[in-house]
């Protein structure tokens, strides 16, 4: 296995088997982690071009521009109305968060917008935002409640103990975060 895809697994704490079911490959021609970008019905919309420790950490190459980048959008299909979906902000904490147990999809980037939105509308009437808890984070956070708060039922969770989901699951925190998310969740229900 590629060095790059073991920084995911010793390092990340993410599982072989996670990075085989989502297609996480290395392409050696563009020394990238390359995460592919699916829509709700599978079809493939594009990649992630993940390379850590380089900036920009992260290249998104999409077939259609105006189309939203959903991260996991292929498993909306698994939400269900009335419970609410989680949106991160980067494919590494979906995964992070898919490693405990939580249903999540990503924005790339914090960049939620309406289009994202109406899909994510189809599957379920709540949303709850976990962007990082960092100033950039919060920040875009605080945008999308002021734009779209009073036409969603939108909420922003914000961790306590760490910057994000992969953050947690690194220092081994994975049952505070567990039951962080699970409290506001059930809070919402």
């Amino acid at each position: 296995m590629n060095e790059q895809l073991l920084h995911l697994i010793n390092d990340r704490k993410l599982d072989e088997d996670q990075l085989k079911r989502h297609e996480i490959v290395y392409h050696s021609s563009r020394f990238c982690i390359s995460i592919p970008l699916k829509d709700e019905y599978s079809h493939f919309r594009g990649q992630l071009e993940y390379r850590p420790g380089q900036d920009p950490k992260y290249i998104y190459l999409l077939k259609e521009a105006e189309s939203p980048a959903i991260y996991n959008a292929e498993n909306l299909k698994q939400a269900f109305f009335g419970k609410p979906i989680v949106i991160t902000e980067a494919p590494i904490d979906t995964l992070s968060l898919e490693k405990l147990g939580f249903l999540s999809f990503s924005v790339l980037s914090a960049r939620l917008n309406e289009s994202h939105l109406k899909i994510f509308s189809r599957y379920t009437d709540k949303f709850v935002l976990f962007f990082d808890n960092d100033q950039a984070g919060q920040k875009a956070a605080e945008k999308v409640l002021e734009k779209f708060g009073l036409r969603y039922n939108i909420y922003n969770f914000r961790l306590k103990g760490e910057k994000d989901p992969n953050g947690m699951l690194q220092k081994g925190l994975d049952e505070s975060l567990k039951s962080q998310l699970n409290s506001f969740i059930e809070g919402l229900l």
